[in-house]
């Protein structure tokens, strides 16, 4: 499957090559998708009018009205689904996604159809219902141009997130972890203990493993087992490391999160507050770490009654994600709930009534 993909991939880019570069074609057109969208789905489009909505498999399209508004309607007929109709603007000269008209080998040759490759990028205009039918809408969109700044934000914040630093062995268990896989994550960890012992050239490979089993233990509920891992990793690792290596304000940041799991405030502030002090001095000032740290430090304020504290912390966390995130951003409505739960905390109803209903 894999071959066949890349295969296709290809193909898609030597026909956009052929078709868009090579020909300096100019022009803006305007490609037409129908397919059905649960109910839930939808909801989510709609919350998400004006931010980015990203096609992760191949995407047939068609430069025929018509033939896209058959599938919608036909896709209209389960209670549970709404028909839609994608109306794609797309502007070859703002973008380097390859897409392609397929329409002289296809198959259906009469679909007139114009080939989007994986993990091609939209933003969402408009939605309207089509002559007052409820089950069948139009949705407008355009494919988003090479510069466009929210992209550029949420492709940094991913970077940052997706642990592009570690080799793909320690980069495993991490999303085990994140994905609720902790037994998985621990039996990898295990094995990579195992096959790295005083085999592997990495110096850090003892600090990465008794960290990524310290996130196993806190993720089972199993605080002393995890602290103990923490600060073995700190252990391994602080005479290979500066001080204010962005790995050890990772260690100090889950050890203060493990003492707030287990009501140890004072201990978790202290531990925040130290992995904050390492991240500023090493990390530009509008990195989302950043604002994880703030929140972290803003929940443990909460949770102690320093209300201003916390709403001064939470308050820096959103400065950060404003700049660092799209506007629809679920980190940033978190953030925004954060605020006015310490609001409604403070009895500033007011203000806690329009921060959640910013959230919502």
């Amino acid at each position: 499957m894999g071959f066949f993909i890349t295969a296709l991939h290809r193909n898609i880019e030597q026909l956009h090559k052929q078709q868009y570069v090579e020909n300096s074609c100019q022009q803006s057109f305007t490609v037409y998708r129908g397919q059905a969208l649960s109910k839930t789905k939808f909801d989510q489009l709609k919350k998400a009018k004006h931010g980015l909505i990203s096609f992760n498999s191949f995407l047939s399209t068609s430069t025929d009205y018509n033939v896209a508004s058959l599938f919608g309607a036909s896709n209209a007929i389960n209670p549970d689904d709404v028909g839609i109709i994608y109306v794609m603007k797309i502007d070859p000269t703002h973008t380097t996604t390859p897409f392609a008209s397929i329409s002289e080998i296809s198959h259906f040759c009469q679909e007139n159809e114009t080939l989007f490759s994986m993990h091609s990028i939209f933003r969402i205009h408009e939605i309207e219902p089509i002559d007052d039918i409820d089950k069948i809408y139009k949705v407008h969109l355009s494919l988003t141009s090479d510069n466009d700044q929210d992209l550029h934000n949420l492709t940094e914040y991913i970077k940052h997130e997706s642990y592009t630093d570690l080799q793909s062995c320690y980069a495993l268990p991490q999303l085990l972890i994140n994905i609720g896989q902790q037994n998985a994550a621990e039996s990898l960890c295990q094995s990579l203990l195992t096959n790295t012992d005083g085999k592997d050239d990495s110096l850090l490979s003892p600090y990465l493993i008794s960290y990524l089993l310290g996130r196993t233990k806190q993720a089972q509920g199993n605080y002393n087992q995890a602290l103990a891992l923490y600060h073995h990793s700190i252990t391994n690792v602080a005479q290979l490391l500066p001080p204010t290596h962005p790995n050890l304000a990772a260690s100090y940041t889950n050890i203060g999160l493990v003492h707030s799991d287990m009501g140890n405030y004072t201990q978790a502030l202290e531990y925040l507050q130290k992995a904050l002090s390492t991240q500023t001095e090493s990390l530009p000032p509008n990195r989302p770490n950043l604002a994880g740290s703030y929140t972290n430090i803003g929940l443990v304020h909460r949770e102690m009654g320093n209300y201003s504290q916390a709403l001064e912390y939470h308050e820096k966390a959103v400065s950060i994600q404003t700049q660092s995130l799209p506007p629809n951003h679920p980190h940033l409505a978190l953030s925004h709930t954060n605020i006015g739960l310490v609001h409604y905390k403070m009895g500033n109803y007011s203000q806690a009534l329009e921060y959640l209903e910013k959230a919502l």
